[in-house]
């Protein structure tokens, strides 16, 4: 386009003669003709279409029908030519017609060299051949009135000031075309296929603007004409893109479709989307004789797909005014026709008039628009004498172009009106007086109906014709508009497995309080405090059964709403199960801890258990002010615009705002677990888990760095991947829990079963000696019968144990008995520890098949149990 346009001003100052006065005082107003007689010169469009054409036939035909019924004053078609007043001496000529080949400058360098009076040009029927004439126009001041251009630069009166249209402009095609498409029901999803040439990327511009105000999302893939199929830029790939996208309805806008069709049909089929599953749209730029070629691809294509046109009448209405007045025609015009053919016999298209011409051939593409293009150069003509301030003799292209633009007349195409100028759009066709069709293309023998239309002179509403037959034969348009895009939907081998390592941690759960329930009375767990071993199991339980709520989606019939609850039971689950777990864990060892600070007679539950209570309390609160102000709902994120590809996740609008302080409940804890472990490290591991805690709190911690991460990178990139971070850490959360509390319990409960010694262990200093809080306490495991508590002031010191006699954990604990004394050398000692001997011996057996050690734990039992008790008196040891 560059290069015509040097080529253009070059020859600018050898254009037309005398074109400054656009008729002289005869009133004859010479026009110059410009129409495809040839689709390209010396080339064949290999199995669609041979050179020749009847289009550039027809257009001339109804050019010099213009001319006669003008010159006659023959008001059949265009009434308005009665009213033409006597003062009006304007007669039209048509001297000359030029053959306007697409992408050739030969009309234009033909045009350049040419000697004669020029009054206007009409004609043509493509963007690029009107965008050279309009240059010629705009520097000599000759009107040009084209019977099609889209391209906005061309009624742009900064550039172009001489140049009209009766074709609707590009903007008003464009939302034309647009709520056709919504009329069909593709309210989503539009893909425009366009080649690089200027005026098709305004037609992509201009449709997507009215797309986007109509709100349906669409997309645009490109090509140039010449290139090859693996281009980057072929027809080939552009389709691959739209493939990629999935989007179901094409809109194809080509400037020349005989230089793309058939690559489009090729690659349709290679692609499968020539199947029926698409919808093709064409804008505008169609020779309906395309189809007709005998190539099977195109063929394919063409059928089923809409052609978006202002149709001359004729194709609405075969008995209108112009097609009866065009059959009427004879020989003289036909004669007149073949005289001012421009293609020679020896040139390839040569294809003249035959004798009945009008008979055989209904107006092709384009002629309507032709006939009331001249029509509007004869009107103007006459407006510009009447309104000439100057001169009336010498009729200036300024004046003339001016006149043509108040034309108002009931031409072939229907009321012919320019609308008013605004900013951007000069000269173009009144939007309300068009008549636009949607031709549905057919097989043969039918080829193609009007299915469609849409009044613009009445109300803006597309109406139905006859039904439309879509590829597939049907009348219903392809159901889906848009192939369904990857929707990353949990695989169903990762949900089984997932569900499984759930279902198996459940059970461990359920096997581990079976246990604890069955074996409650044994030494080993009874010394553990089952009610705390229950919580711990129960609290697994719940933890990992927040997988359940995880392990769906729409995939697995599941309604949004069931799909917004699991999104909020999945915090409730995890929340409440960790605190529950820890909170038991941090209870049960202040239990003992606080058992063993000598400071309190009796430690009951209610003792300890409020720290607990606090935390699962304000964990509740905090779950259910996030549930009732801002609750997580199933969302499907769109990761990929052009595909589709989309995640479903929960989502809520400030979610952070409630996981951090839940989160932070949860460390607390933990983190007092971690605490009281330490405190309570040097104690028997048959009342605390000391060891096994801090091994959980470290394996749990390192599976958060590994699942943490994993989860917040794939969140939006892949919904297998974020699962495996959530089970993993769901399933090694309470798994390695009961396996570090209970696997423990059960080993010792075998050992002692079995009657298995682990061996001693010494937590303190030496052998038979232990320290808690500043009270030295020694005894003897092998043989020693009681032990005995030195105080400063010589008199009886005695711990209570943290239970009361209801409870199942200590009752195997309630036959014991025990005294302490200081009167070593006493004979009431003897007796004292007499009646403590059988008790303090059990005890040591309980102690050592528990695994645990002695010194303090020596001290520890026999001190507690006489608080389990309250039968035993403190003092003595003897029951009351």
């Amino acid at each position: 386009m560059a290069t015509l346009s040097v080529i253009l001003l070059l020859l600018l100052t050898i254009l037309i003669r005398n074109a400054i006065a656009a008729f002289g005082s005869d009133g004859v107003c010479p026009i110059y003709l410009f129409a495809p007689f040839v689709y390209r010169s010396g080339a064949k469009c290999t199995g669609i279409l041979a050179d020749e054409t009847t289009i550039g036939l027809s257009q001339l035909a109804a050019a010099l029908l213009a001319v006669k019924h003008f010159k006659t004053r023959n008001s059949s078609v265009v009434p308005e030519i009665a009213t033409l007043p006597d003062s009006c001496t304007v007669t039209l000529e048509l001297p000359v017609a030029f053959n306007a080949i697409f992408f050739s400058s030969g009309s234009i360098q033909a045009l350049a060299s040419d000697n004669s009076t020029l009054c206007a040009m009409v004609g043509p029927y493509d963007d690029p051949t009107s965008a050279d004439l309009s240059v010629m126009a705009q520097a000599h001041s000759i009107p040009l009135v084209t019977t099609k251009s889209y391209d906005l630069i061309i009624v742009s009166d900064m550039y172009h000031q001489f140049s009209s249209s009766v074709h609707p402009d590009l903007l008003t095609s464009s939302r034309v075309i647009a709520e056709y498409l919504v009329y069909k029901g593709r309210t989503n999803f539009i893909a425009i296929l366009h080649d690089v040439t200027p005026v098709n990327l305004q037609r992509r511009e201009a449709l997507g603007l009215q797309l986007d105000t109509m709100q349906v999302k669409w997309i645009s893939s490109s090509f140039a004409l010449e290139s090859q199929m693996q281009d980057p830029r072929s027809v080939y790939t552009a389709m691959k893109r739209i493939k990629e996208s999935g989007y179901r309805t094409i809109v194809i806008c080509q400037a020349n479709p005989w230089f793309s069709y058939q690559k489009i049909a090729d690659a349709a089929e290679e692609l499968g989307m020539n199947n029926g599953g698409h919808f093709y749209v064409w804008f505008d730029e169609f020779e309906k004789s395309i189809g007709q070629g005998g190539n099977a691809n195109v063929s394919k294509l063409t059928e089923g797909s809409a052609w978006i046109i202002t149709p001359p009448m004729e194709y609405v209405n075969k008995d209108s005014v112009f097609s009866k007045v065009w059959m009427e025609q004879g020989q003289d015009l036909v004669d007149a026709v073949n005289e001012l053919y421009p293609i020679t016999p020896d040139s390839p298209g040569y294809l003249p008039a035959p004798e009945n011409f009008f008979q055989t051939i209904i107006p092709e593409l384009g002629s309507a628009h032709m006939f009331d293009a001249v029509m509007s150069v004869g009107f103007g003509a006459c407006i510009s004498q009447e309104t000439a301030a100057t001169d009336r003799a010498a009729v200036s292209g300024l004046d003339h172009n001016a006149g043509i633009r108040k034309a108002s007349f009931q031409g072939a195409t229907g009321r012919v009106r320019f609308g008013a100028d605004t900013f951007d759009r000069k000269g173009t066709r009144a939007e309300d007086t068009v008549y636009w069709a949607a031709v549905n293309l057919l097989p043969p023998p039918k080829m193609f109906q009007i299915s469609d239309f849409l009044d613009a002179t009445e109300e803006h509403v597309w109406m139905e014709a006859e039904p439309f037959i879509y590829a597939d034969g049907s009348t219903s348009p392809p159901e889906l508009l848009r192939d369904i895009p990857e929707q990353n939907y949990l695989s169903t081998f990762l949900r089984a497995l997932g569900l499984a390592l759930m279902g198996m941690t459940m059970l461990a759960a359920i096997i581990c309080l079976m246990w604890v329930f069955v074996c409650r009375k044994h030494k080993v767990l009874a010394a553990s405090q089952p009610i705390f071993l229950y919580m711990i199991c129960f609290g697994c339980f719940v933890q990992t059964s927040a997988i359940l709520p995880l392990s769906v989606d729409e995939n697995f019939g599941w309604s949004v709403k069931q799909l917004d609850q699991a999104c909020m039971a999945f915090p409730w689950l995890l929340a409440l199960g960790y605190i529950i777990v820890y909170s038991a864990l941090f209870t049960k060892l202040w239990r003992v801890n606080k058992v063993l600070q000598f400071t309190r007679r009796q430690i009951k539950m209610q003792h300890v258990a409020w720290p607990m209570t606090l935390l699962f309390l304000a964990a509740l609160v905090m779950l259910i002010i996030w549930t009732l102000l801002d609750p997580l709902r199933w969302t499907r994120v769109e990761i990929n615009e052009f595909t589709g590809e989309s995640i479903g996740k929960c989502e809520s609008n400030n979610s952070f705002a409630y996981f951090i302080p839940l989160v932070v409940i949860m460390l607390i804890p933990t983190v007092l677990t971690c605490i009281m472990a330490y405190k309570t490290k040097d104690v028997d591991d048959s009342y605390t888990e000391s060891w096994w805690i801090f091994i959980l709190v470290v394996v749990q911690i390192e599976v958060i760095l590994v699942a943490v991460p994993v989860i917040i990178i794939l969140n939006e990139e892949s919904t297998d991947g974020k699962y495996l971070g959530f089970i993993f850490m769901l399933w090694s959360f309470p798994m390695t829990t009961l396996c570090l509390i209970f696997v423990p319990k059960m080993a010792a409960y075998r050992n002692d079963i079995l009657g298995l010694s682990v061996g001693a262990k010494y937590k303190r200093g030496e052998r038979g000696q232990s320290r808690v809080s500043g009270v030295t306490v020694s005894g003897s495991t092998s043989g020693v019968k009681a032990s005995a508590v030195t105080a400063s002031n010589n008199r009886p010191v005695v711990s209570s144990l943290v239970s009361e006699p209801e409870e199942d954990q200590w009752k195997n604990l309630q036959t014991e008995s025990t005294a302490v004394s200081h009167q070593s050398n006493d004979r009431n000692a003897d007796r004292q520890l007499q009646k403590a001997e059988n008790p303090a011996r059990n005890y040591r057996q309980g102690s050592h098949g528990a695994g645990g050690g002695p010194g303090l734990n020596n001290a520890a039992s026999l001190g507690l149990v006489a608080a389990s008790n309250p039968c035993i008196d403190e003092t003595t040891g003897e029951k009351e």
